[in-house]
């Protein structure tokens, strides 16, 4: 990923990336202008210590903004996904806290988390984005479910004639928003912003 990232920033020379652990990020206090988590924060294992980790290295004023899946029903990408196989057999139950795609898709979950850790000014927007991919709904089930990885227990734990059943359906659902180019599926969203006080 980080090889990916300095790819892709092309002739730019004043960025720099690193490998860190959330919960202890390798910086000074009081460092950086702005924070941004862009679906993380959903598998911070100790959320809150994470947080304010993030806090102490922002400068007062300072601006942190997380980005986390939102509710299901506003999802057609992860109704998708979902659907099939939880129509064959009900998702396990999750403790609030659990590492999990929707662990913050409750609306102000987030926002209260970020004021818990110690962030002023908490803001929280659901919204409803593209979610496309570049190929076809085959290739957006790989994608998905390599991603997916606190889910793929679920998806493994159904008999191979009901697995493959269940992903024939998610690859057909996509199919009705495959262009012949792109699969372009929406999802839900939640944007959480907080300030370091001055």
């Amino acid at each position: 990923m980080l090889a990916v990232a300095r790819e892709n920033c092309g002739a730019f020379d004043n960025i720099e990336f690193r490998q860190a652990d959330a919960h202890d990020l390798p910086f000074t206090d009081n460092r950086f202008d702005a924070v941004t988590c862009r679906l993380g924060v959903m598998y911070f294992w100790d959320c809150q210590r994470a947080l304010k980790e993030i806090l102490s290295v922002l400068k007062p004023g300072g601006r942190a903004a997380f980005v986390a899946w939102g509710p299901i029903e506003e999802s057609d990408y992860a109704r998708t996904v979902i659907s099939p196989f939880a129509k064959r057999k009900a998702l396990p139950a999750l403790p609030p806290e659990a590492l999990q795609p929707f662990r913050f898709a409750e609306s102000d979950s987030l926002s209260a988390a970020l004021s818990n850790a110690g962030f002023s000014q908490p803001t929280e927007q659901q919204q409803v984005v593209a979610c496309p991919w570049p190929g076809p709904p085959e290739e957006m089930w790989e994608q998905v479910y390599e991603l997916a990885a606190p889910l793929q227990p679920f998806f493994d734990s159904f008999d191979p004639d009901e697995r493959n059943a269940a992903i024939r359906e998610v690859i057909a659902e996509f199919g009705n928003f495959y262009d012949g180019e792109r699969t372009d599926s929406t999802t839900g969203i939640v944007v959480a912003t907080g300030t370091k006080s001055v």
